[in-house]
This record gives structure tokens, C-alpha cells and sequence, in this order.
């Protein structure tokens, strides 16, 4: 089984656990001055030496990049800290990356960041992304170092300062997700997810600081400075690239924006600039999709026409996010010219073992269907979840799958994200 699979099942049996997010402290150093392979060779040889610190009965596996998960069943928060912090000293102490040629030995340090299971968790994506932030909160800390979740809600760095300043430095940036064609595999959109760099160098993700801005009401200039810069980033790849079709670029868009017509106006110009810059191909191609929750609009479909009409006039085009989340969604489709529906994930991730997801999901393509509408599944985490939803029709599909979300590389449009997804298709 593979680590997405081994949690999903620990779920579905309904199972506690504690979460240890590890990644290797300043590995980009040991990748770019001793090169892929030596890296390669130290990931490898870490993640030997922590399964042999780990107890029996856990799992363990790589995460992504230079991070790596453990799964400890039936444990306390203080009972994982304890072993983390045993596993971070044991790394500290006797693992040495000693596969440099004749180089003396480097030590590693690593980060661990916490977290467990909560009576509501029905999936493994909030137990990851507190972990994630635990993580976060050790690496800013400075490093070799553990944190928990209950260290994270304690610190008061997510504030209207902190936002304020990431703001006026422009340090909030997007980080770009890939959809793909479930029946191709190739890339056609990508999703731009708010991130914070930190003074560091790390990242912070949209999970950890979007609530705090939503009730600081400040969520507004966080939307536009990530569309804007997403903008400027699709003018410049048209320009880069003339004559070809450019993927479709979705941006999100809060309820707090909506209610600010003049910082609507602001990206509206920045988007006409951007079309001016790169030419009539630009101004008429509108590769642009806003996105919006159903939750995030008035109750009124006819009110919040009137709300995205500046979008609509100026030809962008408009993605309703978690579909399927709530019963009004199908008005939103009456009085609404959406393009895309884009799948409430609940529903995508229990696909692979509940029939009923399966039938609403296909009854929602259905619908798509007779409307001419694209779909798009969000949290595909499997090949089996993605084989599924192909077979249903779904037409694209985002998730850890076909690629995490990155900063600054846009994934290619011309061959497939997960080749393997789609060996043997005709």
C-alpha cells in the first residue's frame, strides 16, 4: 500500500494515530553542492536509519521532496512528541550522510513537526496540514528542532502584522497546483494557492494564516495580490510562447473581495494591462477562471450575477468550487454562465469505497453533461480514484497525484503529469 492508500484505510477504520511530518533541515544545500545523486543516496539512507528508531507497528514512508511521514497508532500527542524528539536527537547524534567519496562524514538535522488525529478529522488532509504548520513553527524556530500542533495554536505569529508585513515586502505569493485531463493525463490548468515566504526562506501555507485574514478582514488584499501576480505570470507565458493555447489559469476569490468593487476594478485593470501587453491573442484567449464556493456567494444567484458581472464583462470565465457541498449550487447553474464545476473533495475521496459517492458523482457529471459544463475533481490522492472518476466522465482532475502545489514552475502542457496513470489508454 502506499502512504495516501495506509491512511486512507486507518480512516476508514476509523483508527487513531499521531502524525511526525520530517523533513531534512537545508537539504537544497546537500542537493546543489553535492548534487542529485549524493542527495538522492542521503534520503535513502535517512529514512533507514529513522524506521529503525521508529516502534513496531508504525508506518513509514516518503511524503514528498525531502519530507517523510510516520504513522504511530494509538498514541497521545505528548507520547508522539516524545518519540519525535527521541528520533530528531538519534539523527542529531549518530546518523552520518558518509557517502561523499573521501569527504569526512556530514551530519543531518532534521525537523519534526506533530499532530494527531481529532474526533472530527474524517480525512487525513487536516491531520497533515496542522502537522505541516507544527513543522512550519520548528523551522522558524531555527531548525533541528520538534513542534506540535499545540505549539503552533499557542503562537501569535499569524497576525495582522505579520500578514501586514508579508504584504509590504511581497512575500505572499501563489503557489501553482496542476489539473490535468483524467483521459490524457496532460496538463491543461493549474489553481493559484496564496502561500506566505518566510524571512527564511520556508513557506507558509494558505491553511494556516487565510482564516486569521478572513477575521481580520484583510482577506481581500491577499486575493488580489495573488491574482494580480498570477496575471502578470499568464501575460508572460504568452508572451514567452506565441501562437500556442494557453492552459487555463483558476483563481480564487473570497467573499471579502466581493465586497470591495473598487479592489474588483484594480484586478480588472491589471488584467486589461496584461491583455494590452501581450497582444490580441491575450486580450481574446482569457485564460483566466475566477473561482468561488457556492458558500462564498450571496443567496441571491441574481444578486451575485450583478457582484461577478466586471468578470464576466471583461470575459473571464467562472469555476464554482466544492459542488456538491449544498443544495443551492444547482440555482447558481440556472441564473449563473459558469464553465467548470470542480467536485466537492468529501465526495472524490470516498469514491473508492462508498457507491453512494460514486452515484452522486456520476449523477453531477450527468448534469455537466446536458449543460456543456467541465468538471474537475479536487483532492485526487490515487491512481485507483482517478481511474475511477475517468470512468465516470469526470473530465480533469487535481490532487497530490499529478503534483503538489509549487512556487515559480508552471508544469509543462504537452505531456502527461503521471505517466503511469496512463500507460495502456488508447
Amino acid at each position: 500500500l502506499t502512504l495516501v492508500e495506509v491512511l486512507q484505510q486507518i480512516h476508514a477504520d476509523n483508527r487513531g494515530y499521531a502524525l511526525l511530518l520530517i523533513d531534512i533541515d537545508r537539504f537544497k544545500v546537500i542537493n546543489d553542492y553535492y548534487g542529485q545523486a549524493r542527495g538522492d543516496q542521503t534520503l535513502i539512507s535517512l529514512s533507514r536509519y529513522i524506521v529503525e528508531q521508529l516502534p513496531a507497528g508504525c508506518e513509514f514512508g516518503r511524503w514528498s521532496g525531502h519530507e517523510f511521514i510516520g504513522l504511530v497508532p494509538d498514541t497521545s500527542l505528548e507520547q508522539a512528541r516524545d518519540l519525535a524528539e527521541e528520533i530528531r536527537q538519534h539523527v542529531r547524534q549518530g546518523f552520518l550522510d558518509d557517502h561523499r567519496g573521501g569527504d569526512q562524514p556530514h551530519t543531518v538535522t532534521i525537523s519534526i513537526g506533530v499532530s494527531v488525529r481529532a474526533p472530527a478529522d474524517a480525512s487525513y488532509e487536516p491531520v497533515i496540514a496542522r502537522a505541516d504548520a507544527a513543522l512550519y513553527q520548528a523551522k522558524r524556530r531555527g531548525r533541528n528542532r520538534v513542534a506540535t500542533e499545540r505549539d503552533f495554536l499557542k503562537s501569535v505569529f499569524i497576525t495582522s502584522a505579520e500578514i501586514e508585513s508579508a504584504l509590504q515586502e511581497q512575500r505572499l505569493i501563489p503557489a501553482y497546483q496542476p489539473i490535468v485531463e483524467l483521459a490524457t493525463g496532460r496538463v491543461v490548468a493549474d489553481e493559484a494557492l496564496a502561500r506566505i515566504r518566510g524571512r527564511n526562506g520556508d513557506l507558509l501555507p494558505a491553511e494556516i494564516f487565510m482564516q486569521a485574514a478572513s477575521e481580520l478582514q484583510i482577506a481581500h488584499r491577499i486575493d488580489q495580490a495573488i491574482v494580480t501576480q498570477a496575471i502578470q505570470r499568464c501575460a508572460q507565458q504568452v508572451i514567452a510562447a506565441p501562437g500556442t493555447s494557453p492552459i487555463r489559469h483558476f483563481l480564487n476569490i473570497s467573499t471579502d473581495l466581493l465586497r470591495h468593487p473598487r479592489r474588483i476594478e484594480a484586478i480588472i485593470a491589471a488584467a486589461r494591462l496584461s491583455a494590452q501587453q501581450c497582444g490580441m491573442q491575450c486580450a481574446t484567449a482569457k485564460p483566466l477562471v475566477i473561482e468561488i464556493t457556492e458558500r462564498e456567494l450571496v443567496e441571491d444567484p441574481r444578486e451575485a450575477l450583478d457582484i461577478l458581472r466586471p468578470f464576466l464583462d471583461f470575459g473571464l470565465e467562472i469555476a464554482v468550487d466544492d459542488f456538491g457541498s449544498g443544495y443551492s449550487s444547482f440555482l447558481y447553474l440556472l441564473d449563473l454562465p459558469v464553465t467548470y464545476l470542480k467536485i466537492e473533495g468529501t465526495l472524490v475521496k470516498r469514491i473508492r469505497q462508498e457507491p453512494k459517492a460514486r452515484a452522486i458523482i456520476q449523477g453531477i457529471q450527468s448534469i455537466a453533461d446536458q449543460l456543456d459544463l467541465i468538471t474537475i475533481a479536487e483532492f485526487v490522492a490515487d491512481e485507483e480514484t482517478a481511474r475511477i472518476l475517468a470512468d465516470l466522465g469526470v473530465n480533469w482532475g487535481q490532487g497530490h497525484l499529478f503534483g503538489r502545489p509549487r512556487i515559480d514552475e508552471p508544469a509543462p502542457a504537452c505531456e502527461p503529469c503521471h505517466p503511469s496513470l496512463y500507460s495502456g489508454l488508447s
